[in-house]
């Protein structure tokens, strides 16, 4: 998940902090089972959007976009 603010005062901060505690307490709250259903569809999701994905991080790091493919098809 991933979350962006706009507003980055303390308030907003604060708030974010507290979402993701609550999520992260619902993932330890979660059964080993439950656990990997949750990363085979995140792995899913990154095989779907492997293009997207490699095109930002190519920007982001400034690799080749062979390099993030290749990164991205590590399994």
């Amino acid at each position: 998940m991933m979350i962006q603010f706009e507003d980055k005062n303390p308030e907003t901060i604060d708030t974010a902090i507290d979402l993701l505690k609550d999520k992260i307490d619902a993932w330890r709250n979660k059964s080993c089972s439950e656990r990997v259903a949750s990363l085979h569809i995140i792995a899913d999701q990154v095989r779907f959007k492997s293009d997207e994905l490699s095109k930002l991080i190519t920007l982001e790091v400034d690799k080749l976009l062979a390099q993030s493919h290749a990164e991205l098809a590590l399994r």
